[in-house]
């Protein structure tokens, strides 16, 4: 539900209240503003839809909103827009936690078995502060549930841990699902009730709830969205129910506006005092902090972030405490990471340079041209065709088979389909055997590589991009008188992504590597300001092929994909 942000150990400031910051940028300048105005329309050319709040010295410098909320009813989003927050969640979490230990009912070094019961022997070391900065000793991929918080622990507890309490750092939400029990348990109440009561009340969150409570006003609820279509509303539960599988962790409801209001209440200590404060961004391990992460990069303010995705809501908070200052980013469209806009954002706020790549400008649908655009266009050094469709906002393109040559020519394209999907096949099955029966005869690396494949890169992909719905081979062409490549397109949950394959004429794999569309294949292309159209990959850090018309007289003459020596030129047919 996370991307750890990695950054460099903070130095820890000597007062956290308005007469101990130190200075680390100047007030953000008009062009700055602008700045950060100008690349967030930039980013709603590419598909990207929410709501950005900034606060500087506890004064709001940007409030600006893209896209709609709601697309079937034409709702655009407000600062008062509800939109689910996932992992943003384990903040409020952590400050529960340390609200009760101001009360007196918990310690941050009291052992886990201390407030909830059934903790086996072997993890008897784990405190609540290993729980809140995720050194649990426990795996990631521990997983758990249930309706109560004996099933939670049992569930979470039942893995074997990967290492000692304290030792290291490994993120996992099965450690805040523990915490919601100690809540639950310590309070005699819901955690959603305690939460509301210790946290959302006194930071004047009026509007915050949690997700399946089913009291959350529908037409002031984000739609979240996947491409085209409308997946669930922001209080509608993404795993069926809020249990001890998600509760903790994530599913707090809540808009910018209520976000604010809790960075102003938690740098003012009106939800937790300056103590727990202080607690929460000591000696971070790895950057990570109680409930937040804790980073200072390199001249730098001191940045306390967390993140959080899930099904249809992409969303990162940030509080910069020596500026009094907060950044907010709720967005409500699968496949954009709201963390690249934050770090972008904040970068823009001090005057640098942007980190991660910043969109290219779109401009209105050129609805005629984009008509005349549509249908199939040659490859005219004979490789693929160009295959061209309307969509929203501009077209798609995607590679299609090239016309097809004399009857008697063999075309070894099908069973190369059918070895790309054998491929796809295997990796959903952690087949590392099957992986190991495509690979070339004789080569030294077939002991080994398959199992790397399937234990290591493919699980990596998965939790960096989701779950894979299903695949679509588009494109084989050849690159050499005995190999071809194949793309296949990865419809995974967080994101579309791409499987680049080398394949010999038998379907051996030569090559195998998950990177950025090749050659614009599959992508969203808008028309920009100087007559071209391009694309925006959300998730690599390289420049898209741009699309550019060569006209004539009578209309288009043909399309130019690329730049370069890397260019290709499609005609019609």
């Amino acid at each position: 539900m996370r991307r750890v942000c990695v950054g460099i150990a903070v130095l820890l400031l000597g007062c956290l209240g308005p007469e101990g910051r130190r200075a680390a940028g100047s007030e953000p300048t008009p062009d700055r503003v602008e700045a950060i105005r100008d690349y967030l329309d930039r980013c709603a050319g590419h598909g990207w839809s929410g709501c950005v709040c900034v606060v500087w010295d506890d004064k709001p410098v940007v409030e600006h909103v893209c896209g709609l909320a709601d697309r079937a009813a034409g709702r655009a989003p407000t600062s008062e827009t509800l939109f689910e927050v996932a992992s943003v969640t384990k903040v409020f979490t952590a400050c529960a936690i340390l609200r009760l230990v101001e009360q007196g009912r918990l310690a941050l070094d009291d052992p886990l078995a201390k407030h909830v019961e059934g903790v086996p022997a072997d993890k008897s070391g784990i405190t609540l502060r290993h729980l809140l900065n995720h050194t649990s000793g426990m795996p990631r991929a521990a997983s758990g549930g249930g309706t109560s918080p004996d099933q939670a622990v049992a569930s979470y507890l039942r893995t074997a841990p990967a290492a000692k309490p304290g030792e290291r750092v490994a993120y996992w939400n099965g450690g805040y699902a523990l915490l919601a029990a100690v809540i639950e348990r310590a309070t005699a109440k819901s955690f959603e009730s305690s939460v509301r009561k210790l946290i959302l009340e006194p930071a004047g969150m009026t509007r915050s709830g949690f997700t399946g409570e089913g009291s959350l006003a529908r037409e002031e609820q984000a739609v979240g969205y996947d491409g085209d279509r409308a997946v669930r509303r922001a209080e509608g539960h993404p795993y069926g129910a809020y249990d001890y599988g998600y509760k903790g962790m994530g599913g707090l409801v809540t808009t910018a506006n209520d976000l604010v209001r809790f960075a102003r209440a938690w740098w003012n200590q009106g939800v937790v005092n300056d103590a727990s404060r202080r607690e929460m961004i000591a000696a971070p391990r790895d950057s990570q902090g109680l409930g937040f992460g804790v980073l200072r990069t390199p001249g730098g303010p001191l940045r306390l972030v967390h993140g959080g995705d899930v099904r249809g809501f992409h969303s990162a908070f940030e509080i910069l405490p020596e500026q009094r200052a907060a950044i907010i980013v709720l967005g409500n469209v699968e496949g954009i990471p709201a963390w690249k806009l934050q770090w972008n954002i904040q970068a823009l706020l001090f005057g640098a340079a942007a980190p991660y790549p910043i969109p290219p400008s779109v401009t209105t649908t050129r609805d005629g041209e984009i008509k005349a655009l549509v249908g199939t266009w040659v490859d005219e050094r004979g490789g693929n065709a160009l295959a061209v469709a309307p969509a929203r906002g501009g077209l798609r393109i995607a590679l299609a088979p090239p016309p097809a040559g004399p009857a008697t020519r063999e075309d070894p394209r099908p069973a190369l389909v059918q070895a790309a999907t054998d491929i796809v096949r295997a990796l959903e099955a952690r087949d590392a055997e099957a992986i190991r029966s495509l690979l070339p005869d004789g080569v030294a690396w077939a002991r080994t590589w398959p199992r790397i494949l399937v234990d290591k890169i493919w699980p990596d992909q998965l939790a960096t991009f989701g779950t894979l719905g299903s695949s679509e081979v588009l494109e084989i062409a050849p690159t050499g008188p005995m190999e071809h490549r194949a793309v296949v397109l990865l419809r995974q949950q967080k994101a579309d992504r791409w499987m680049n394959l080398n394949l010999s004429a038998a379907g051996r794999i030569h090559r195998l590597s998950f990177d950025s569309p090749v050659d614009g294949v599959g992508a969203l292309y808008r028309p920009a300001p100087d007559g071209t159209y391009q694309t925006f990959d959300w998730n690599a850090d390289r420049p898209a092929p741009v699309l550019r018309l060569e006209r004539e007289a009578n209309g288009l003459r043909a399309l130019v994909l690329g730049d370069g020596a890397a260019s290709r030129r499609y005609s019609r047919p």
